[in-house]
């Protein structure tokens, strides 16, 4: 009887963590364009404000254990943009603890 009343309570703990609201795994979409200039979310945006941005979220979104957090980035590059430019968002995305990162290019 004691292994069922055992079992009993570890499902009720498994249980009781279902309940809790779990929210979405932001995206954040970023284009890199020839101009020098960003948008974040189709948000026409200055380096620094959008440096700003990305913290604001990946702070927002850090996991409970580790220092990496629950967001995904999707960095397109305009053709002519600088790779300079890209590397930046790149590096201030790992920077945040940002992990989840898909590159592609734009043609416009």
């Amino acid at each position: 009887m004691r292994p069922l009343a055992a079992l009993s309570i570890f499902i009720c703990l498994l249980l009781s963590g279902c309940d809790e609201e779990r929210k979405p795994v932001p995206v954040l979409s970023i284009r890199v364009l020839a101009d020098g200039t960003y948008t974040l979310n189709r948000e026409p945006m200055k380096v620094e404000k959008l440096r700003e941005e990305i913290q604001r979220v990946a702070d927002e979104n850090r996991r409970a254990i580790g220092s990496t957090t629950r967001v995904y980035v999707r960095v397109a590059t305009q053709q002519g943009a600088s790779q300079a430019n890209k590397s930046m968002v790149i590096n201030t995305c790992v920077a945040a603890g940002i992990n989840s990162i898909e590159q592609s290019s734009v043609d416009e």
